[in-house]
């Protein structure tokens, strides 16, 4: 039944928005490189006109920490752990908090023009689709806009890029994600860092398949899918490639800059790291003081009379604890 009419869309009495005159597209991928599927959201962001079609970019990735654009790398996930275990670690071009993806969680990416901005509306899309399908799920969107299972333990995390004309909205979805994993990668070592960055808020998690070991990525896809593309007067389903150049152009362009060592860490915002240096020759122990920006160390601060060493050398150098 009709509540009412808005400029473009309908909004039904079961709370499902429905667009007259627009069609959607369904994009799924097999690519798993976080970089290409981060750059193919960004490349759909500066490119495609959403005015008439809205896109629901459905993926997955190998194993990554993901942090936001504003972040700061060292206190959100154990860097060192990364690099020596072959996890991405990748800076996304939307706020928010840290995520781990791995192929047991899914991503939705939803794109449309920026008037229709919504976030809320495409969480309660997902727990839509999952009540549907599995009645016995007690999933519900919270304040934060969180997705919560059982009114308690987190299983989404959301994030929102706007331009003047576009927006697209992303969140995850664990589905059967390996939390161990998670767990150890978004733990951080404790360091003295002081910074404006924005901070992850930390929450219990827990995957759909701990409720029902059937529920995999492949079924709950398909069961937001349904409940996306009925607000549509026509939808289209398309498997891409977000690696491929050829229809793509420039996506490749925009991969390598998410790889660059001056996005991840460069774009950190400034900040400080206070530690302890014991200087054995000397038996005394020297409070110093880093200052980073951009990723970079550009002052140092030791506090002491007669120090008996210099920090010099390492101004100008990359920063790393």
């Amino acid at each position: 039944m009709l509540l009412r009419f808005m400029s473009n869309y309908y909004v039904l009495m079961n709370g499902i928005r429905c667009f007259s005159n627009k069609q959607c597209i369904v994009y799924t991928t097999s690519v798993t490189d976080p970089f290409y599927n981060l750059a193919f959201e960004e490349w759909m962001f500066r490119k495609v006109d959403f005015t008439k079609t809205n896109c629901l970019f459905i993926w997955r990735s190998q194993p990554s920490v993901v942090i936001g654009r504003h972040q700061n790398p060292w206190k959100e996930c154990r860097v060192n752990d990364t690099i020596s275990d072959e996890i991405n670690l990748c800076r996304r071009s939307s706020g928010g908090g840290a995520v781990y993806h791995d192929l047991g969680n899914l991503n939705f990416t939803f794109f449309n023009e920026k008037s229709e901005y919504n976030t809320k509306h495409n969480l309660k899309l997902i727990t839509r689709g999952l009540r549907e399908t599995w009645p016995f799920l007690d999933v519900d969107v919270n304040k934060r806009d969180d997705i919560l299972l059982n009114k308690r333990y987190k299983i989404s995390g959301t994030a929102a890029r706007l331009g003047r004309q576009s927006c697209y909205h992303h969140c995850t979805l664990l589905v059967s994600t390996n939390k161990s994993n998670l767990t150890k990668y978004l733990h951080p070592n404790k360091l003295n860092l002081t910074s404006i960055a924005t901070d992850s808020v930390r929450s219990t998690v827990r995957n759909l398949s701990d409720e029902d070991n059937s529920i995999n990525c492949e079924n709950v896809s398909n069961a937001v899918t349904q409940v996306y593309v009925r607000q549509f007067s026509s939808a289209k389903y398309y498997e891409i490639d977000t690696k491929s150049e050829e229809l793509l152009t420039g996506v490749t362009e925009i991969a390598k800059e998410l790889l660059q060592w001056e996005w991840v860490y460069g774009k950190t915002p400034k900040f400080t790291f206070e530690f302890d240096y014991y200087h054995e020759k000397s038996e005394q122990t020297f409070p110093i003081t880093l200052e980073v920006k951009e990723g970079i160390v550009s002052n140092i601060t030791v506090q002491g009379d007669k120090i008996p060493f210099s920090m010099e050398s390492f101004i100008g150098k990359k920063f790393s604890p």
